[in-house]
């Protein structure tokens, strides 16, 4: 019998360069943040970066048997920091214990290590950050390492669980995300799993269609215009690829040079998500090579998601719970596999003596099974399969006058059932582009037409224009539900009960048994304290189809709050029954029926959630009521359950209040008081000796003392609350609101105290985030009249009235108020911007120079130095601009620094060339590649600045008479062949190459070619909007001017397949 999995503890000595501190700023949609971080509030941006190598530990939990060994990173978002196949001797994953974090993705904060787990976004804001790690040992020798969390934008809670077991050689991994709001939470799922490349590495996508990553284009899969791209040595451009029309559940690589590979296995119908991403045989791979980390080498992504691409969402409804499983397992010594279960992966090679070599490499014992070889109605061979872990079955097969690609494998259970098939072929089916094309029509004649549309949009994540296409919907038809109730969801969202109010109410008035309508309505009266008119839409809409469980849910709580304890229970459990595995459900009977004085009954309900093996924080403080609360040891232990996290005893204790619990409420929060020290825990990559203290997290979020006075006030303990509302009344960094209830709980304060006008500033946030913007300026200038002095106050008043009150006067007042306050470089940029829509250069150029110069010199914001640096550019003074670039240090930041050292010396040549200094600027185009060392060792990938340079450096050269070079530096730009697919097809960076191709084609005569390839410039601005341009180098300035004329961009998807 095979030994049990082991669980321990270790830890592995690490070098890294992490962050100094968080944005303080609260990060919303209004200063145009892009798609990645426009979703994080209320998580504050990770945008310091640190440069200097600390040797650290990281602290891993592993679990180990016979075949594999996993190791965990909790404080690294709890992802797999090693996977060590030991039959092979190889890692599974990329294993770097050498890394630097980099500005990417949603938070601003991406390790390249090992396998990231992301929710509710790809590359999550949380994926470098402490997450809940928890061990669980099985009767049958196994282990679980269960990942967890309470994430904090739509509020879901999500888990991963990955087992091993004894005798095998695979990863089982188990995902379960669930909603436990009131509102539909968007999210995406995507698993990263980094590999290291070589030459001899193939990407193993089974599909024959993709499409690129950040784009609408779509391809043939591997082989796209003659070049087989799956095999990473013919990359030679950056490749992201989302794969689609799957009709398989398997994909991996394998890597030849280590005879190695890796299979992941999941149903396709629920994990239909599969992405590759490498940098290619690139300088931009180079570049990230070191970027990312010392002796890291070539490395790529295979990833499994759902949706089925990173730019549309997947929405849960309330209280929906979903789940599924995965497989990951190495393979080794089979060569190029063509199909994979969830215990073997299978691979066909043809051999040159008219034979094929069928190759099955087993992750766990196959018996029973046997392998039938089809040629069209022909069967050529059977033969049985037995196999044991890690074994492999080889076995030649002659083709019998048919080709290898007309074989077919059959796998056949003892029953006689086709387990699987593979073949050279595969299932996949080419396809025309517009049999695969997702987005609707747009006819603005048919309100459902704009409701769709709407949706799609929602889907995106692009609300606002969801919200329009839904008001459109609705102009056409008023009595059109649902773009009512969509509408009216995203009101809620924000907290604007009033207008979600209207719209639901004519929802009901077109139909009156509308359930989900009635439902939301009886949720917006629940959020403004209608509590009875709550309890009597919920109870009905429990009983109209599709509602029964959020109806029920909602009535339980409406019960609650109204003392009703019996009924409310009796609303749990009609729940309960449509959602067995609900654990926020189930915890909250627990509650109730201890509320009854059930304690038995509420025991059994903890214990069945227990043995189902899901998580919710209010499983852990319901664990704690029905103990010795008084128990120190218990009171250690609820902290720990709730990861040492302010943010989930509130959430807790909001649940609480929800179904009337008021003092358990008052008692969790008392808890997270007292506990104080414990609640603050940041990751290893902090540095806080490169953290000012203003910068630190405060231990005790004021939010404690808010939501537990309020809990007081529902128990009529009145001076209590004024007391906790009154020690609550401080401005905090990083303290930002984001659940409803706190709006409410936020005017009860406002209305009870005088306050500081910190109640305002945060109700302000709040109010901003949601983008309420006029309330959230009243609300902020009435913290200011109340005499509130805090930068953060200052900079949202600057960002509102520039975005959106058009005040750019008042903004830049509100700018240095702020920064007088606070030397936050972030403040300075945004300054910066302001004055370079309002075109004032000349306070542009000020504000660069007062940045404090700890952050202009040796910036962990790169974005410090290149304003200054461009800065320097544009007074034409080589000298200045040399001396200043001299003492920078962004040697650590690799490509990067010279991308930023060649964009300015080239702007430097132009200004110059523009003086007529045409040698001085000369001399500045051809030493813009040549780098100072304390711009870092790396190179620089092709951009269109490097383009632009040989070009302006061969107008320089006509213009001081040398022709000769001149003409050969533009046959040079002509001749080179930019040519790119996938990745950067239709990239702005491709289109601008072509520019300058186009002039230099003008330049040496060939008129035709030249305006050839500028329509074909002019055609890819149209189809997004842009401007034309013309054969004049002053177009350039024009790169991103929107075309008034065109009414809408478009999206350009390239020739029909």
């Amino acid at each position: 019998m095979s030994s049990k999995v082991r669980i321990y503890k270790e830890s592995e000595p690490i070098t890294m360069c992490g962050f100094g501190y968080d944005n303080p700023n609260p990060i919303t949609e209004l200063l145009g943040s892009n798609n990645e971080t426009k979703s994080i509030y209320p998580y504050p941006l990770h945008n310091y970066h640190l440069r200097d190598k600390r040797l650290c530990q990281v602290d891993l939990i592993v679990i180990e048997n016979e075949f594999l060994r996993v190791a965990f990173a909790p404080e690294l978002g709890g992802r797999i920091w090693s996977a060590y196949d030991k039959t092979a001797q190889q890692e599974m994953f990329l294993h770097n214990n050498s890394f630097k974090s980099y500005m990417a993705g949603c938070g601003g904060a991406y390790i390249a290590a090992g396998m990231e787990l992301n929710y509710p976004n790809a590359h999550s804001i949380t994926n470098c950050m402490p997450r809940k790690v928890t061990t669980f040992e099985h009767e049958d020798g196994s282990a679980t390492v269960r990942i967890s969390e309470l994430e904090m934008v739509y509020r879901t809670q999500w888990q991963i669980s990955f087992t091993l077991r004894p005798n095998e050689a695979r990863l089982l991994q188990h995902v379960m995300f669930y909603n436990r709001s009131h509102l539909p939470g968007r999210y995406r799922y995507w698993c990263n799993a980094s590999a290291p490349l070589s030459d001899d590495f193939k990407f193993i996508y089974p599909e024959k269609m993709a499409s690129e990553h950040g784009g609408s284009n779509v391809f043939t899969w591997p082989n796209y215009l003659g070049n087989d791209w799956s095999q990473y040595k013919n990359d030679h451009e950056i490749l992201g690829l989302y794969y689609l029309e799957a009709k398989d559940d398997f994909f991996g690589y394998y890597d030849r040079s280590r005879d190695f590979g890796i299979v992941h296995h999941a149903d396709r119908h629920q994990v239909p998500g599969k992405k590759l991403w490498t940098w290619g045989q690139t300088k931009a791979q180079q570049q990230r090579v070191a970027f990312l980390s010392e002796g890291l080498g070539k490395y790529g992504e295979t990833q499994s998601g759902r949706p089925v691409n990173q730019e549309h969402f997947e929405f849960l409804m309330p209280q929906e719970l979903i789940h599924w499983d995965e497989v990951w397992y190495p393979v080794s010594n089979i060569g190029n596999f063509i199909q994979a279960t969830d215990n073997f992966a299978v691979a066909l090679e043809e051999l040159r003596n008219n034979k094929v070599s069928l190759n099955i490499c087993a992750c766990a014992p196959v018996n029973k099974l046997k392998a039938r070889v089809l040629s069209g109605n022909r069967q050529l061979a059977e033969f049985p399969i037995r196999l044991a872990t890690r074994e492999l079955f080889s076995k030649k097969i002659e083709l019998q006058k048919t080709s290898a690609d007309e074989l077919l494998i059959q796998f056949i259970t003892e029953t006689g059932a086709v387990l699987e098939e593979a073949s050279l072929k595969g299932r996949g089916e080419y396809k025309m582009r517009s049999e695969i094309r997702e987005e609707p029509v747009h006819d603005i004649r048919s309100s459902y037409s704009l409701y769709l549309n709407g949706a799609f949009q929602d889907m995106c994540g692009n609300v606002e224009k969801a919200a329009s296409f839904y008001k459109k919907s609705i102009e056409r038809d008023a009595l059109n539900p649902e773009p009512l109730r969509n509408l009216a969801t995203i009101y809620l969202n924000n907290g604007n009960t009033s207008e979600a109010t209207k719209l639901l109410q004519k929802a009901l008035d077109y139909n009156k048994w509308d359930g989900f309508a009635r439902y939301l309505l009886g949720y917006a009266y629940f959020l403004d304290g209608k509590i009875n008119d709550s309890n009597d839409l919920a109870s009905t809409s429990a009983g109209m189809y599709g509602q029964v469980l959020n109806g029920n849910v909602l009535a339980a709580e409406s019960f609650g709050r109204l003392g009703l304890y019996n009924k409310a229970l009796k609303h749990l459990d009609s729940a309960i029954e449509h959602a067995q595995l609900n654990p926020k459900l189930r915890a909250l009977k627990s509650a109730v029926l201890r509320k009854l004085g059930r304690k038995a009954d509420s025991v059994k309900e903890i214990q069945a959630l227990k043995i189902a093996g899901v998580d919710d924080i209010l499983i852990h403080t319901e664990q704690f009521f029905l103990g010795n609360s008084q128990s120190l040891k218990n009171v250690n232990a609820l902290v720990s359950e709730l990861y040492y996290d302010s943010f989930r005893f509130i959430e807790a204790a909001l649940d609480y209040i929800a179904i009337g619990l008021y003092a358990e409420a008052e008692e969790l929060t008392s808890i997270a008081i007292k506990s104080g020290l414990k609640l603050c825990r940041l990751p290893i990559h902090y540095n806080l000796e490169k953290c000012p203290r203003k910068y630190q997290r405060q231990y005790v979020s004021p939010f404690l003392f808010l939501v537990r006075g309020y809990a007081r006030k529902l128990q009529n303990k009145v001076d209590e609350a004024v007391s906790d509302y009154k020690k609550a009344d401080t401005a905090q960094y990083y303290v930002f609101a984001n659940r409803p209830e706190l709006e409410r709980i936020l005017w009860d304060s406002i209305a009870s105290i005088k306050g500081s006008g910190a109640f305002e500033y945060y109700l302000g946030t709040y109010l901003m985030s949601k983008k309420r913007y006029d309330e959230s300026v009243m609300m902020f200038e009435k913290a200011q009249q109340k005499g509130l002095k805090f930068s953060v106050l200052f900079r949202n008043l600057a960002a509102l009235n520039w975005k959106h009150c058009n005040n750019t006067n008042a903004a830049e007042m509100y700018y240095k108020k702020a920064i007088a306050l606070d030397n936050d470089p972030n403040l300075y940029l945004e300054l910066v911007s302001l004055y370079e829509v309002t075109k004032e250069a000349a306070k542009r150029r000020k504000t660069i120079m007062s940045i404090p110069e700890e952050f202009k010199r040796t910036s962990p914001m790169m974005d410090v130095v290149g304003p200054v640096l461009d800065l320097l550019a544009e007074t034409g003074d080589p000298q200045k601009y040399n001396e200043f670039a001299s003492q920078v240090s962004l040697c650590e930041w690799e490509g990067l620094g010279k991308g930023i050292y060649t964009a300015t010396k080239v702007k430097l040549g132009k200004t110059l060339f523009d003086k007529g200094k045409y040698l001085e600027a000369y001399n500045e185009f051809k030493s813009a590649t040549e780098f100072p060392k304390n711009f870092g060792t790396s190179v620089w990938y092709v951009e269109p600045i490097l383009v632009r340079n040989e070009y302006l450096k061969a107008k320089c050269l006509k213009e001081l008479g040398n022709t000769a070079e001149a003409s050969q530096i533009l046959q040079n730009i002509v001749s080179t062949n930019y040519t790119v697919w996938y990745f950067e097809s239709w990239r702005e960076d491709v289109n601008k190459i072509r520019f300058y191709q186009a002039m230099a084609l003008q330049d040496v005569g060939r008129v035709s070619e030249a305006n050839m390839v500028m329509d074909g410039v002019n055609f890819y601005r149209q189809s997004r909007g842009l401007i034309p341009l013309m054969f004049n180098l002053n177009s350039e300035q024009l790169f991103a001017t929107a075309d008034s004329n065109c009414a809408e961009q478009k999206i350009h998807q390239g020739p029909e397949i």
